[in-house]
């Protein structure tokens, strides 16, 4: 049977090598297990030490690492992870299984959700839209929180974090327990928190570009007999500072500082945030019932609650930078039923239906048309799927379908010059200027099927070979759709196409892997085509506004093909000293009209060198790497489609340390890093204020956790 995330875990745990925490999921075990995430997609699972070495960061940076994930930027302080060249509504982050709601159309929204709740974060590189529903298109995110400890004692985790490159401090907590006279109950509850100051490049500080978080979760749950409750919640709140320098004041200087390629300014370090900022509170609550069958079936089902706040804030005049310029409330109510059964023939089936509502409102008093309207949308899905696993191979097949329902309504501003009896008449005929709304959007209809296939041949113990072919759609956003304006938070102007259609997308993926012995080896070649695909399109054009100046954009569609490769092989060269190679290329056209995709990942090369020092009775698990980190130039692209060319490649050294000191049931991990160790100057091609800045310089980060 497949091995299940928390069985993973524990593997993870025991692992000599802090990478082998980046697994596959086709280990096998004896025994009934739930089944992996992504059924026959290959998934790359971070748990553990892997997960602690990496506290404090948001969650792109935590997954950078895995190979065929990028992140795409807006300057040090928003990211957003790339999965195979696809970001934003492509791909779906789960919270505890339930689909993160909040306004992930923007570019410069990053996931509003803390990676310390998960006990294990699975990546899911298949277009995953029959198990997981529309918009996987590019891949899922799963964040799976801890099993609740019934029937064990108190326990928990402490750590704390600190950072040289912004003067950064945090820490976080874990509190879990059963209660002893009554097994069938038990809870958990988390908690973190962080702040930061203004990043530094190798050569100037980046003001505005602070960071506060704190965030909290909880779950108690009941277990007796065939039934299992649980209640759980979640709670995000941050505030970003916006690099001051991406909101520029005329169109001239806005030239000349992408001229300049840097800030006319050095800045200076501070803990203090301005505008242009953002403030994104995210709640989560979730109840979950479980009945377990006599002949290995169970019954689940689950109702959730979501909330998401964001307000963005911009430069404007007369003091009044304190009143956001977009402020959105999302509320989110969804609920799934899923029946599943494992049968000892080696047959699976799943099926289930899914539904959710969600209500969008800008939120009054913001003195600035919204930038997109207020909305109204409903989705409802039902899928089945089917396994059959043997010694040697394993099948799977599944069909789903969804019906989407989006019903917009948005006013717009605008003047005519007119005569005194109304009529339009030219600007040099006497007249007057008369404001009037227009009103846009109304009810749109999306529904399509999705599909899979897929089969997974061992020839040997240690070698898998898998291949799968997905279809997954989306519906356009509504921002896609009706963007109209300053987006504050991404220093752009972007303006939406309302006869834009839904994508439509194929992926095959096929995967080779070798887990035993002194070689690891995981290899993935893919392709995908999207027809209609959606794309954010620089416009070559400035616009002046009474906040400032900005670049222009437009979202267009065309018919997209992707194709690349992942790679991760690792090679013990001697009992103590390890060689880890990552690499991932990809390859995206308009095969419509022959034109490169703009914000596709550039090639990305990664050498690992690890050194494991001797176990001893108390002190174990301690290690030194050396990380070489080379990204190219983006070569492909079509001249003078941007603002700026692709910025040069550029290499990165990075240097890792880690210990863990055991005494019984208790131990102290302390893991060191020096990010960027040779203070690089850098541009990286998907950060978003790439025009006028650079990447982050030097970092120490040192990382102590106690778990007891």
């Amino acid at each position: 049977m497949p091995l299940t995330i928390a069985a993973q875990n524990e593997a993870v745990q025991s692992s000599s090598s802090i990478q082998d925490t980046v697994l596959l999921k086709e280990i096998r075990i004896s025994g009934r297990k739930e089944p992996a995430p992504g059924g026959l997609v290959p998934v790359n699972i971070l748990s553990g030490n892997a997960l602690r070495s990496r506290s404090g960061q948001n969650l792109a940076q935590v997954l950078q690492d895995v190979p065929g994930v990028s992140m795409i930027q807006t300057g040090t302080t928003i990211s957003k992870p790339v999965i195979n060249g696809l970001h934003g509504n492509r791909i779906l982050v789960l919270n505890n299984g339930v689909k993160q709601e909040g306004q992930q159309w923007g570019v410069e929204h990053a996931p509003e959700i803390d990676p310390a709740i998960a006990g294990t974060i699975s990546v899911i590189k298949g277009a995953a839209g029959v198990r997981y529903g529309a918009e996987a298109l590019g891949g899922v995110i799963v964040l799976d929180v801890p099993e609740l400890p019934f029937g064990k004692r108190i326990g928990g985790e402490a750590g704390t974090v600190f950072a040289t490159n912004g003067k950064s401090f945090g820490g976080g907590f874990v509190l879990r327990s059963g209660w002893t006279n009554h097994p069938e109950w038990a809870w958990r509850i988390q908690g973190s928190g962080k702040k930061s100051g203004n990043f530094k490049t190798a050569d100037y500080f980046l003001n505005n570009t602070g960071v506060r978080e704190m965030n909290f979760s909880g779950e108690a749950g009941f277990r007796k007999g065939r039934w299992l409750v649980t209640a759980y919640g979640s709670y995000f709140s941050t505030e970003l500072g916006i690099f001051s320098g991406a909101h520029i004041g005329d169109t001239a200087e806005l030239k000349a500082r992408i001229q300049h390629e840097m800030p006319f300014e050095k800045g200076s370090f501070s803990y203090d945030i301005d505008a242009p900022r953002q403030e994104v509170v995210h709640m989560l609550y979730k109840t979950t019932v479980r009945y377990q069958f006599n002949d290995s079936s169970q019954l689940e089902l689950w109702y959730a609650y979501q909330e998401d706040q964001r307000r963005e804030f911009d430069l404007r005049r007369a003091g009044r930078s304190a009143i956001p310029s977009l402020n959105l409330t999302l509320q989110t109510r969804s609920a799934a039923l899923h029946w599943e059964q494992r049968r000892r023939s080696g047959w699976q089936t799943a099926t289930g239906a899914a539904a959710s509502y969600k209500a969008n409102n800008n939120q009054p008093g913001t003195g600035v048309v919204p930038l997109i309207p207020n909305y109204k949308y409903m989705e409802a899905g039902v899928y089945g799927i089917q396994r059959m696993i043997r010694w040697r191979y394993e099948l799977e097949a599944g069909l789903r379908y969804d019906h989407h329902f989006l019903n917009a309504r948005g006013t717009r501003p605008f003047y005519r010059y007119v005569n005194d009896a109304g009529a339009e008449v030219p600007l040099n005929e006497a007249g007057v200027y008369v404001k009037e709304l227009y009103y846009y959007g109304g009810p749109r209809h999306f529904h399509n099927l999705s599909g899979m296939l897929g089969l997974r041949w061992k020839p040997r113990a240690s070698w898998n070979l898998s291949t799968h072919f997905g279809m997954a759609w989306r519906p356009p956003q509504v921002s896609e759709l009706y963007s109209y304006g300053l987006h504050h938070g991404a220093a752009s102007i972007e303006y939406g196409d309302s006869a834009l259609k839904g994508e439509q997308g194929y992926k095959w993926i096929t995967t080779l892997q070798k887990q035993s012995g002194r070689l690891q080896l995981d290899a993935s070649l893919y392709t995908q085509y999207i027809g209609g695909y959606i794309f954010l399109q620089p416009q070559r054009v400035y616009e002046q506004t009474i906040r400032g100046a900005f670049p222009v954009f437009r979202y267009r569609q065309t018919d997209a093909l992707l194709s690349g490769l992942d790679l991760t092989a690792r090679y013990r060269l001697w009992p103590a000293l390890q060689y880890e190679l990552r690499t991932a290329f990809i390859r995206a056209r308009d095969i419509k009209h022959q034109h490169y995709l703009p914000l596709i990942p550039a090639d990305r090369i990664s050498h690992v060198l690890q050194y494991r020092f001797k176990e001893g009775q108390r002190i174990n698990n301690s290690y030194i790497q050396l990380v070489s980190a080379f990204t190219a130039r983006q070569r492909r692209y079509d001249p003078g489609s941007d603002f700026a060319d692709p910025p040069p490649a550029y290499h990165l050294l990075h240097l890792e340390a880690g210990t863990c000191i055991c005494y019984k049931q208790h131990s102290i991990r302390l893991f060191t890093t020096v990010s960027n160790l040779l203070n690089t100057s850098y541009k990286d091609y998907l950060d978003r204020f790439r025009y006028f800045s650079h990447g982050v310089g030097r970092n120490l980060q040192v990382r102590i956790s106690y778990q007891f």
